[in-house]
């Protein structure tokens, strides 16, 4: 996911982050503020704030 997709959103209003669950580890504190569902290896991360969802891929390494 860049900035580029952060431009959409899903039909509920919310910025969808696919991580694979490994990555969950670098995201601290950060994952307490935002809404978590978890299918198989992957975990979706959903915020209605997109200060947060741009946070949270710069602590990924995403975006710069």
């Amino acid at each position: 996911m860049s900035v580029e997709e952060l431009r959409r959103r899903d039909p509920e209003g919310y910025y969808v982050i696919t991580v694979k669950r490994g990555e969950l580890d670098r995201l601290g504190e950060i994952i307490e503020r935002v809404k978590v569902e978890e299918a198989g290896e992957l975990v979706f991360i959903r915020t209605r704030s997109r200060s947060i969802a741009k946070l949270i891929l710069r602590k990924l390494g995403r975006m710069a």
